[in-house]
């Protein structure tokens, strides 16, 4: 639906059902968006690129809400590789992905990373996940609600899972809570069922808190 979007934007009752393919910042609904609000938004088509790929958004940097949305396309690409969102940096704005109890938000699209011939990215920042691939720093992040019934591959990557996958160093706030992932999850170091490689920079009490979470989907790991 939108290419770049630099403004903050809101995005309402929208589908996209045709594939898309690009190179970077590549996603069902937007590929870049400087802030965005999504809400009963849904991705049912293929989506491919090399990096920052989503089923919903490639790239959000700045604040941003995602409720009431759902992804049951495939996501191919290299790395930052996520169900809703492949790469994500809110700059100290809140960026929250919500659902409730009786309507959580779904992942049902395969994520599925592949390292171009040549290269040697063993063990490297891969983020591949369910719902957020790769979290840069100075970010605060809620994560609740969430379905993850997409597999996800890794291949030899760092940060595999099947909600949230790499964290950088400086990340301040995470909160995951009330999340399930029932679906098979192969990557290489720091692979898991909620959570691949998390950390935050922040000393204050509570600064990663993940509760009420869920995991039936097998873990295969390859650390190389």
């Amino acid at each position: 639906l939108v290419g770049y979007a630099y403004a903050k934007c809101t995005i309402n009752a929208s589908t996209n059902t045709g594939s898309v393919s690009g190179t970077n910042n590549v996603g069902g609904l937007v590929g870049y968006a400087k802030g965005i609000d999504l809400s009963g938004v849904f991705n049912s088509a293929t989506i491919n690129g090399y990096t920052n790929v989503g089923g919903l958004v490639g790239n959000i940097e700045g604040g941003a809400t995602i409720t009431t949305s759902n992804n049951s396309g495939a996501v191919n690409g290299y790395k930052h590789l996520g169900g809703f969102v492949g790469y994500a940096k809110s700059s100290g704005n809140a960026l929250s992905i919500e659902g409730t109890s009786t309507a959580p938000l779904v992942n049902g699209g395969k994520v599925t990373s592949t390292i171009p011939s040549g290269s040697s990215s063993a063990n490297n920042d891969g983020g591949v996940a369910g719902f957020v691939g790769y979290l840069d720093g100075d970010s605060n992040l809620t994560i609740s609600h969430c379905v993850n019934n997409g597999e996800i591959h890794g291949l030899q990557f760092n940060g595999i899972a099947g909600i949230l996958g790499y964290v950088k160093h400086g990340a301040n706030l995470i909160y995951i809570n009330n999340c399930k992932n029932a679906a098979l999850v192969e990557g290489g170091i720091n692979t898991g069922g909620i959570g691949g490689r998390l950390s935050t920079n922040s000393s204050a009490v509570n600064s990663m808190v993940i509760s009420h979470c869920y995991n039936s989907g097998e873990i295969l790991t390859q650390d190389y």
